[in-house]
């Protein structure tokens, strides 16, 4: 009798012990993890890393990006300011529509200049680029495309910036 109980609590805490390490695996949230994505080494390894750019290509691009950067920061920045400022005013009792519109209007104003801008960079960025660099970009484009399916996109977007 005692030998039995023996053999049953140790089966039930090797039970409860598989039990805990399945669930463990899975996670919180159904299997997704928790918190923020962290960034790894892979996520900075871009599409143009595989490009084989001259020196002189990698400089010009640098200098882009680095222009880009600095003109695209203001932007952002009151883009940012502004949407915060109209989520403030959402939760106001009765605020004021006019100054309210004022603001939706800046924002549009400034998406669509950050829009134009991007695109502007990406074509001066892309010029620098030999024939067979373009068309090796493309190639990567479609293989990743076709790794998310359907024009979703499974995680972090790579290639920001000039690509």
């Amino acid at each position: 009798m005692k030998r039995r109980f023996i053999k049953i609590a140790s089966f039930l805490i090797v039970l409860m012990i598989g039990a805990m390490t399945v669930a463990e695996a899975f996670g919180p949230f159904g299997g997704k993890a928790s918190g923020p994505r962290m960034l790894t080494a892979d996520d900075l390894q871009t599409p143009i890393s595989r490009l084989e750019l001259t020196d002189q290509q990698r400089e010009q691009i640098k200098k882009l990006q680095e222009e880009n950067y600095a003109q695209h920061q203001a932007r952002r920045e009151e883009l940012q300011k502004l949407q915060f400022e109209l989520r403030q005013m959402v939760l106001e009792k009765d605020p004021d529509q006019k100054v309210m519109q004022q603001k939706i209007d800046r924002v549009n104003e400034l998406r669509k200049e950050i829009y134009e801008h991007k695109n502007a960079n990406q074509k001066n960025c892309q010029s620098i680029l030999t024939e067979e660099q373009l068309e090796l970009l493309r190639s990567e484009r479609e293989k990743a495309q076709g790794k998310r399916g359907r024009g979703g996109n499974s995680g972090q977007r790579k290639g920001r910036g000039c690509f």
